[in-house]
């Protein structure tokens, strides 16, 4: 017959310990109750925040954000400007980038004996200029500009100011006509020859028309280019009249 088998291990004899595993071993912390502050290090008086002395520099360290002002100026200064330009090309006299100050503006002159009938004068981004043109021209363009005063003898064809803010115009003989766009606080001033300036404006704003009195001696009168209009159905078309303003 077979051997007897070995005899059970005995009740007193300690199980191998275990790892615990994450579950387990916070749960056994849980169990301890309140031994379980019995690790935490004891807060002294003169560790408290409220205690210290307020010249004491702070453990947390202060979170500086980082300006981005100097991208900024970089941005800024890599803006680049068109180059300032006043010369002839072709039959086009090119005044770019003429810079002023309020103070001190600009000043520039085309004589009579430099100017023809067959010139295009264009002024583009020039600010706080003066400019005066001796000699009839065939016309004038004025783009992007800023506090520019343009005095002329005459045009054939016309003027256009597009995008502009702060300009006055003058002329002494003959003005065709006029086109606004895009512009702001424009100050035309008609001579008698140019009475018959055909004017026309296109989401503008502050334009103003002044002209001759109407006897000799009389002072100039000056009138604002309407920038509200009233619109309605009259005889199944529509009829628009610029808006009146009483008082």
């Amino acid at each position: 017959p077979p051997p007897p088998p070995p005899p059970p291990p005995s009740s007193d004899a300690e199980p191998a310990p275990v790892a615990a595993s994450g579950h387990a071993a916070l749960f056994a912390e849980i169990s301890k109750g309140t031994a379980i502050t019995s690790g935490l290090r004891h807060v002294t008086k003169d560790m408290k925040t409220k205690n210290r002395p307020k010249d004491e520099p702070s453990i947390v360290p202060s979170i500086i954000p980082t300006s981005n002002k100097s991208s900024t100026t970089a941005s800024t200064s890599n803006v680049k400007k068109d180059p300032p330009l006043f010369e002839l090309q072709g039959t086009k006299w090119v005044i770019q980038s003429q810079e002023g100050t309020r103070m001190e503006p600009k000043t520039l002159k085309l004589s009579a004996d430099q100017l023809s009938n067959q010139h295009v004068i264009y002024l583009y981004k020039c600010s706080h200029l003066q400019l005066q043109l001796e000699g009839k021209v065939n016309s004038i363009g004025i783009v992007d500009c800023l506090q520019t005063n343009v005095l002329f003898q005459g045009c054939i064809s016309g003027l256009e100011i597009c995008n502009s803010k702060r300009i006055e115009t003058q002329v002494i003989e003959n003005l065709p006509s006029c086109s606004i766009d895009k512009s702001h606080d424009v100050m035309l001033t008609l001579s008698e020859p140019s009475l018959q300036c055909e004017i026309l404006t296109c989401a503008s704003t502050g334009v103003n028309v002044t002209i001759p009195g109407l006897h000799p001696g009389d002072d100039p009168e000056e009138f604002p280019i309407p920038e509200q209009f009233i619109s309605h159905v009259e005889n199944y078309k529509l009829v628009i009249e610029a808006a009146k303003h009483s008082g």
